[in-house]
């Protein structure tokens, strides 16, 4: 039993004895191999021997370490046996595998302290995430582009082909022709976009093989015959200074102010200049600046200003006030004591007009303001509604479906805030017929009999009738007729229902009137039109009441009409997108504007791309679509892996 514990107690001393000797010797390090580039900078060089002195200070025995390598010496899909760093332009990434010990980790720990305590940013992987046996694919670069334009630029007269050149990537523009507009091309401004810019030209004398035609050669003409400063004259042939042509409508005199860039109409004084343009050979011109001395308009010099018959001054025009026949008169404003320079006139305050709020009434006809030519100052005409029917339209929707769409207007002076009825005669037979009481306010449950908004003076009540309306082949006649009147026992319709508004009514212009045949309007009929009164909705910058767009189409004016051919990327809605464009569809599906002038859908990570708009992600990396977020996500998540594998290695 001694002996045992003799034995035991001897085994003992001499593990210590062996554990005081490697610690004396250094740590143990495990399989360790650094790699570079190999065009890399000195300062990778110096980086990874810092990294191995540091080693060294930290007390591993640096002598098992192998050489340090280029990265064409590593195939980086067998590193799962070590600890390999990877440095490239100053970025590290430490592969540790996946199969490794946890002294293999812990070490891969403090390489990643080293080169953070000497700001060296650095990302810890394992070696089964590693696709490509090239350490360089592991390091994000900034792609090369290379741009050519073999017509050195922006030159219409010479077709060229530009050709950029990215890392997986090689396209070609080149320079053509649709009709007389050439599509130049040339580098980009941004060399990050990678597509070429372009620019339409339209050659004034037409376009061929990619490039402009240049004006053929003809003799030089000047239309006032050489320097004539006092009249104006048109020079074509060919710029003496740049060889270009004139324009097609050649080259005109003109008048300037201080230099020849600042082209006006008329101008005198001694900075005023007359641009006169004149052949310097046979076949090329310029132009000479030259001083009018009595002022230059309409690209001549003024000649010497002969005596005139003196005009007498119109001091009531001097004086800010109005002159008018004295037939006219100043009606209700006062009659200035001032001479408006001639006989048979006289100097008003202001001349009487419709809208100043006064009635101006003469004795001769013609002369004054009445409730048809003034209905603002002297109101309504008397017998004449104060609503109108504008705009009626018949609208076939589909085969058993169809509409009638008009406006009810208010031209009166006065707030419509009582009865009105509306009646709809198809053939000269009532179809059908509705009483309003002002505009009713909707609710959820129906109207609102206390919240009505009247029509006021001006504005447009909008209707849009879908019962019954379908009509058969032929044609047929379709009158809507408004009629304003007081209370019940004062509308046509309550009499029996077959009193016809159209004729029993004293009104005069307020009914409207159109003729349809199978499919479309053939005739318009507004008995006694008036004058067009502006609707406030048309200039509200909101979309409503029947238009077609913001403030346009419907009952106000047209909409800008959109283009209906695009070139240089991809027709939507009416507008032209350039290639590249990034959409969201109709769907909800992501989409951009591809070469082939087609809207294809965006592609997810790993796909093939040429183009990052091409991505989701917006990233395409050596010809696939790439998420960096990922990767930095999936990167993130392996380092908390292994941070919470140390927790539970050390607790």
């Amino acid at each position: 039993m001694k002996n045992k514990i003799l034995g035991i107690l001897c085994l003992g001393v001499i593990l210590i004895m062996c554990s005081a000797f490697v610690l004396a010797e250094g740590k143990i390090m495990p399989p360790f191999m650094m790699a570079v580039d190999d065009r890399a900078p000195a300062s990778d060089v110096m980086l990874v021997t810092d990294v191995l002195s540091a080693l060294r200070d930290a007390g591993y025995d640096t002598r098992t370490v192998g050489i340090t390598k280029l990265f064409s010496e590593v195939n980086a899909l067998f590193l799962g046996d070590k600890v390999t760093l990877a440095v490239y332009k100053n970025e590290a990434v430490i592969i540790v595998g996946a199969t490794s010990p946890a002294s293999h980790v812990v070490f891969a720990v403090e390489i990643s302290t080293i080169l953070k305590y000497k700001g060296v940013s650095s990302r810890t992987i394992l070696d089964t995430e590693v696709e490509s046996p090239d350490l360089i694919d592991l390091f994000v670069t900034e792609p090369e582009i290379v741009c050519t334009d073999s017509d050195g630029g922006k030159n219409y007269y010479k077709q060229g082909i530009v050709e950029i050149t990215l890392p997986g990537l090689h396209g070609t523009s080149e320079d053509f022709c649709k009709n007389s507009m050439l599509y130049e091309f040339t580098c980009p401004s941004d060399p990050n976009i990678g597509q070429a810019d372009f620019d339409a030209y339209d050659c004034p004398y037409g376009c061929q093989n990619g490039a402009c035609l240049k004006a053929p050669e003809i003799a030089c003409t000047d239309s006032d015959g050489g320097l004539d400063y006092y009249e104006k004259g048109v020079v074509y042939g060919r710029w003496a200074y740049n060889d270009m042509p004139s324009a097609k409508e050649g080259e005109k005199d003109y008048c300037a102010v201080g230099d020849k860039d600042n082209e006006v109409s008329s101008c005198s004084g001694t900075n005023c200049y007359l641009v006169e343009f004149h052949c310097t050979s046979t076949t090329h011109f310029g132009n000479t600046p030259y001083t009018c001395p009595y002022g230059c308009q309409n690209g001549a010099c003024l000649k010497a200003p002969t005596e005139v018959e003196e005009v007498p001054e119109n001091v009531c025009a001097n004086k800010g006030y109005k002159c008018t026949s004295a037939i006219r008169g100043c009606g209700h404003y006062k009659q200035m004591d001032y001479s408006c320079g001639t006989d048979y006139v006289i100097c008003c305050e202001e001349i009487p007009y419709c809208g100043d709020g006064v009635c101006f009434t003469h004795d001769t006809p013609g002369y004054g303001e009445t409730p048809e030519n003034c209905p603002q100052d002297c109101g309504v005409p008397s017998g004449k509604p104060d609503l109108i029917i504008k705009n009626l339209k018949y609208n076939k929707v589909s085969a058993k479906l169809a509409t009638i769409d008009f406006d009810i207007v208010n031209i009166g002076n006065d707030n419509v805030d009582d009865w009105f009825a509306i009646a709809v005669y198809i053939d000269g037979r009532l179809h059908t017929h509705t009483i309003y009481n002002e505009q009713k306010i909707g609710t959820r449950y129906g109207y609102d009999e206390d919240a009505v908004i009247p029509i006021r003076p001006g504005e447009r009540y909008h209707k849009h009738l879908s019962n019954y309306y379908w009509l058969g082949t032929g044609k047929h006649e379709i009158t809507v007729v408004a009629d304003r009147f007081e209370g019940e026992e004062d509308n046509p319709l309550f009499e029996d229902i077959v009193d016809d508004m159209i004729y029993e009514s004293n009104e005069g212009n307020n009914k409207a009137t159109i003729i349809i045949g199978v499919s479309e309007v053939e005739e318009v009929i507004e008995i006694e039109p008036i004058e067009e009164i502006p609707i406030p909705t048309c200039y509200d910058g909101i979309w409503n009441d029947g238009e077609s767009g913001v403030d346009c189409g419907g009952p106000c004016k047209p909409c800008v009409a959109t283009i209906e051919t695009c070139n240089v990327g991809c027709l939507s809605d009416g507008a032209c997108l350039p290639f590249g464009t990034r959409i969201v569809s109709e769907h909800g599906e992501p989409m951009f504007c591809d070469l082939n002038q087609r809207f294809s859908l965006q592609k997810v990570d790993n796909q093939a791309c040429q183009n990052s708009y091409e991505c989701l992600s917006n990233s395409c990396h050596n010809g696939r679509c790439i998420s960096i977020e990922k990767e930095i996500m999936e990167t993130r998540g392996i380092l908390e892996k292994i941070l919470e594998w140390l927790k539970g290695f050390f607790s």
